[in-house]
């Protein structure tokens, strides 16, 4: 894992942030999420032989993406980027880089359409879990902040459907990520 002093400092920032703003129902969009993203992004990046500054940019992102869920799950992306923003400004950060951090982060909607090749490693990498032997526990935690956060009253089996339906039209973006995940969807789906 990359350790230069921004992306150590900005674990530490993560930490202190999720620490002040405590909630039992946060199970999934947690720190060892971001960890998790952070670490998967920086092999995807290291595999793909992307350049050291789009790698650390990269990692930022990972570590930020889903920060503003503690407070705006339905728009934490935005509240996520605008959060990196004043991080990295404040550290003394490039503006260019910045905006490409906040670009990576907006990238992890899943409504995302765009084409810039970076993005995609992030976006692979915050799926990633789905190739995950864990995937279901982590699905289910995703259900209860999605039924305790966020005010849904999805059912077992409404989950069960969303997430084969989900399995069927997910794919991912890029070629590391298909050699580097080996996810076995059908398997995935049999398991749900």
């Amino acid at each position: 894992m990359l350790q230069s002093e921004i992306v150590i400092n900005g674990f530490n920032n993560l930490k202190s942030y999720l620490d002040s703003k405590p909630n039992a129902n946060r199970k999934y969009h947690d720190y060892a999420h971001s960890k998790m993203v952070a670490e998967e992004v920086f092999r995807l990046a290291q595999s793909a032989g992307i350049g050291k500054k789009a790698t650390e940019d990269l990692v930022l992102a990972a570590i930020f993406h889903d920060i503003g869920y503690a407070t705006d799950p339905k728009n934490h992306e935005e509240v996520s980027a605008n959060y990196a923003e004043k991080f990295l400004l404040h550290n003394g950060f490039d503006s260019v880089r910045v905006e490409s951090v906040k670009m990576y982060i907006l990238a992890t909607k899943l409504s995302w359409d765009g084409f810039d090749t970076n993005s995609k490693y992030i976006r692979d990498a915050d799926l990633n879990s789905l190739a995950s032997e864990n995937h279901m526990r982590i699905s289910e935690d995703l259900l209860y902040e999605k039924n305790n956060i966020e005010g849904f009253e999805i059912t077992e089996g409404d989950w069960i459907d969303q997430n084969i339906d989900f399995f069927r039209r997910h794919t991912y973006h890029t070629d590391e990520a298909l050699s580097l995940i080996h996810i076995s969807e059908p398997t995935r789906q049999a398991e749900i």
